[in-house]
């Protein structure tokens, strides 16, 4: 994404802060992760963030997404980067021997590593929105939420090709995408309302920590079916109803406090990408340190995650991880157009009066 000049408006802003604040909350969200098996408090609070991180992250998404993306676009920019950074995570795992539960090839290829995930996901949302008709986009927001609720009900739906979250969190990608500009300004709070939202997020805060190590992560992500959770097909859709709405519900409270000026992390907000991709050789390098076996004092190994987390955004925005991207896309890009080109027969064929 572009500088931010200075002559940027206050929604431009608005948005560069959100992506901003979000990318650094899934990063705490994944360095705090292993802590969360001993510790209740800390699963709450983990649970919590996953409540409102991704819905807001895949509605600013939808927000901005546009129709008439092309076949070599959408591999490009998605498909090529899961592919090589996959392998590159993959290859990272073997050499420093970490204990991750990691898929054998060929089914590697069909699974994303971890949190490539959302790449994916964005491949077929673009394309989703690309055949759909604009007049009947309310009417596919909500098939989309039943479709949500519905493939819990399915064993099949599951990790292969992000199966069970691309339609989880479909729903927000359409919000976003329905959502109009001139909207904005329900989001924008005035300065004078901003303590009041403020302080109502923090009741939520308090609220949901204390009973969020309850709910079963498989409810949060939407990954895997009611049965292999242990609960009945009825239970499991009034759960997930009931989530996608808590989902809504504190992802407006979160986004009505985060400001629309131009702050010291604004800037931040424009490199979400790299540092989605590129932080979790943060989270390798502390499993292959031992870091969260060898220190025992819980106050002490979050005070660590902390920095840690603090040093990957730093590190993982500069821009040698945005030109890594752009190189992967580019060559992707170049390679498709040449097979597309050579190949005739998989192009949109050309009309002509002999045609007819």
């Amino acid at each position: 994404m572009k500088k931010i000049h200075s002559n940027y408006s206050e929604k431009n802003f608005y948005f560069f802060n959100v992506n901003a604040v979000l990318i650094f909350l899934v990063i705490l969200g994944h360095l705090l992760q292993p802590t969360a098996q001993n510790n209740e408090g800390l699963k709450s609070f983990i649970n919590f963030l996953f409540l409102f991180i991704i819905p807001c992250f895949v509605f600013t998404t939808g927000y901005f997404s546009t129709k008439g993306v092309t076949l070599i676009n959408t591999v490009s920019r998605f498909i090529a980067p899961v592919l090589v950074i996959q392998l590159f995570y993959y290859f990272l795992c073997y050499l420093l021997d970490v204990n991750l539960v990691l898929h054998p090839f060929p089914k590697s290829l069909v699974i994303p590593f971890y949190h490539l995930w959302y790449l994916l996901s964005l491949f077929f949302w673009a394309h989703v929105i690309n055949v759909m008709n604009e007049k009947y986009l309310k009417a596919f927001i909500i098939f989309s939420f039943l479709l949500a609720i519905a493939a819990g009900c399915f064993n099949s739906i599951g990790f292969i090709l992000s199966g069970s979250r691309t339609i989880y969190y479909f729903p927000f990608f359409l919000l976003g995408y329905h959502f109009k500009k001139k909207n904005l300004n329900v989001l924008l709070t005035p300065k004078r309302f901003q303590n009041y939202f403020y302080l109502l997020f923090g009741l939520i805060f308090f609220a949901g920590v204390s009973w969020c190590h309850t709910i079963p992560l498989g409810h949060l992500l939407g990954v895997v079916s009611y049965e292999k959770m242990g609960e009945s097909k009825l239970t499991g859709m009034l759960i997930r109803s009931g989530l996608l709405i808590v989902n809504i519900l504190i992802g407006i409270f979160f986004l009505k406090i985060i400001p629309s000026k131009k702050t010291f992390f604004t800037h931040f907000g424009g490199k979400t990408l790299s540092i989605y991709l590129f932080h979790f050789i943060t989270f390798l390098l502390l499993l292959f340190f031992d870091v969260y076996n060898k220190i025992e004092n819980i106050f002490l190994l979050c005070l660590i995650l902390i920095v840690a987390t603090v040093v990957s955004f730093w590190i993982t925005s500069l821009p040698f991880f945005k030109k890594v991207i752009k190189k992967i896309s580019s060559v992707a890009r170049d390679l498709l157009k040449r097979i597309f080109i050579r190949h005739p027969i998989i192009r949109k064929p050309e009309f002509s009066t002999n045609n007819f």
